[in-house]
């Protein structure tokens, strides 16, 4: 072949000239030169192998600065930067085929047609340079494309807002034709056992669903519950999954991992394989995390404490009764443990005496309180799992009322430790604390005044939930 035909030799220079104009790293415009000689490579032969000669040097397809330049101009104040706009021709470099106008056209009319179910046009923006065929897709195809889908899905409840939210988070949707996203979800939840609507929910809440044949998640959801063992039936591991859908997309081999990997980590301290199973169709989530990740946020809380008594097998223990302990953040049970141990010290909960003391077995002699809190806690571990503000509104209830300082200071339903406190504060019914026109600083308020002005702002914080304020 004569040098001059190879496009390596007659198109590189020109594109390296373009790409020099745009403001981009050594690294990026490398990638992207490979990238764009590809495509040109395959206009010059149009695809027929041993062709060449079809596209010119001075051909329009090498403007490349001026073509990006001029789509970001005319979409900037949707949001869209030069940066991102060359991730999509990198991703497809055909993109530099279609006019800038044309682009621009394209997704200003997908967002006007749906700029009333909620499309911005930053969010298609967003999908399109992760799908950087939508550049290219005319509006006509796009609505069919969702609306054939809400169509088709209507009557198991799906809104043409939702869609266009999932779409959003899984762009390809807005390239997939109807029949097969309807045909996906059908068939997908005939196999499972599922009500279509109950199956449309989940693949909602994981819009990959849509696209994933039924044949894979079948067999994720089969190979997954037998992987886990015990006799465990692949009804209970779609349970599951409807609370925590990316269940269903994860392959039994992972699924298993994540099993396996927590097992045998903590089988020293008498973790069973059973048992822990059965904490995950508790806190499904647990399915899909790492062993790792896992593992640091049992043996971080454990290490936090240990010096007031905590070990790795009763904190197993708690979490096996309160599964989400072995989901939550090590810092965020960390952080509600030190409040219980700060109203310990403080007077305002007395825990009973720790199951050391009951059986004249030695307490760590750092502080016999805290090893009777943490104790208390490990045998009520749901009490570790609190809202912040449920800690708060305990104490301020306390605080305000001399209230209990036994078990029942943690272990009223906060309903009733609210309604208790709005009761001392003078407001016992479902009604709204109305506003008296109180200011604070101009006049002395009365006591029935400055009640109303202390639960309104307790309403206000967030630490009454169950109250409302006249407005």
């Amino acid at each position: 072949m004569p040098e001059d035909s190879d496009p390596a030799q007659r198109f590189l220079p020109r594109i390296r000239r373009e790409l020099a104009k745009l403001p981009l790293t050594d690294e990026q415009r490398d990638q992207l030169t490979a990238s764009l000689l590809e495509n040109a490579a395959f206009l010059d032969s149009q695809g027929i192998p041993g062709q060449t000669g079809n596209l010119t040097e001075d051909s329009s397809f090498f403007n490349i600065e001026t073509k990006v330049q001029a789509v970001v101009a005319a979409l900037e104040n949707e949001g869209l930067t030069l940066h991102e706009y060359i991730r999509a021709v990198h991703r497809q470099p055909k993109t530099l085929n279609v006019a800038p106008e044309t682009v621009v056209a394209n997704v200003a009319g997908v967002v006007e047609q749906f700029s009333g179910d909620g499309l911005t046009g930053r969010a298609y923006l967003n999908a399109a340079v992760q799908y950087p065929s939508l550049l290219w897709s005319s509006p006509t195809t796009v609505r069919a494309n969702v609306e054939g889908v809400v169509k088709s899905l209507f009557a198991e409840g799906l809104t043409t807002r939702d869609y266009l939210k999932a779409a959003v988070a899984h762009p390809a949707l807005f390239a997939a034709s109807p029949g097969t996203v309807e045909g996906n979800i059908r068939e997908s939840a005939e196999r499972l056992g599922l009500d279509v609507s109950a199956y449309l929910k989940a693949a909602l809440k994981q819009p990959s669903l849509f696209s994933i044949l039924p044949d894979t998640v079948e067999g994720n959801v089969r190979g997954a519950a037998k992987s886990l063992g015990g006799g465990l039936a692949a009804a209970d591991y779609v349970s599951a999954a409807l609370k925590q859908p990316s269940l269903f997309v994860l392959s039994p081999g992972t699924v298993a991992r994540n099993v396996t990997g927590v097992v045998e980590r903590f089988s020293p301290d008498g973790l069973t394989g059973p048992e822990y199973v059965r904490a995950t169709l508790k806190q499904p989530s647990l399915l899909g995390t790492s062993p790792e990740t896992v593992a640091a946020h049992i043996t971080e809380v454990v290490e936090r404490f240990a010096d007031d008594g905590m070990t790795t097998r009763d904190y197993l223990s708690a979490a096996l009764k309160q599964p989400s302990l072995f989901a939550m953040s090590p810092g965020t049970v960390s952080r509600h443990i030190d409040t219980v141990l700060g109203f310990a010290d403080a007077g305002i909960f007395r825990p009973p005496a720790s199951w050391r003391s009951r059986r004249d077995r030695p307490v760590p002699a750092t502080d016999s309180d805290h090893a009777a809190v943490i104790d208390f806690l490990l045998r009520n571990p749901n009490l570790m799992c609190l809202a912040d503000d449920n800690y708060g509104l305990r104490e301020a209830h306390q605080r305000m009322t001399d209230g209990p300082t036994d078990t029942k200071f943690l272990k009223w339903p906060r309903h009733r430790v609210e309604s208790s406190l709005a009761a001392h504060l003078g407001h016992d019914s479902v009604q709204p604390i109305e506003a008296d026109g109180f200011v604070a600083g101009v006049t002395p308020p009365t006591q029935e005044q400055a009640r109303r002005f202390v639960l309104r702002a307790l309403i206000h914080a967030g630490y009454i939930k169950g109250g409302s304020i006249e407005r």
